[in-house]
């Protein structure tokens, strides 16, 4: 691992060393904004299909929303003293 100007490089061979596992994270999106919140701040959900049912809804608080998501990939790499 290398850090240059805040940025941190992850050095892994070809074969991934470690474990690789991706998740994704689903939110509604503010496309106005509110008194509840700011335009493009984003509300996490806990899942896609509880997303879908509540963009939108005024009544919850979700006006002017729009279904988001994003890819979380972590690295784990193997134990190793220090």
């Amino acid at each position: 691992m290398t850090r240059d100007q805040g940025h941190l490089d992850l050095d892994l061979p070809p074969e991934q060393v470690g474990k690789r596992v991706e998740r994704v994270e689903w939110g509604l999106r503010q496309t106005v904004g509110t008194v509840l919140m700011d335009r493009g701040e984003v509300d996490m959900r806990p899942s896609e299909e509880n997303a879908r049912a509540l963009v939108g809804d005024v009544y919850s608080g979700h006006r002017g929303t729009e279904v988001v998501r994003r890819v979380v990939v972590t690295y784990t790499t193997p134990w190793e003293a220090p």
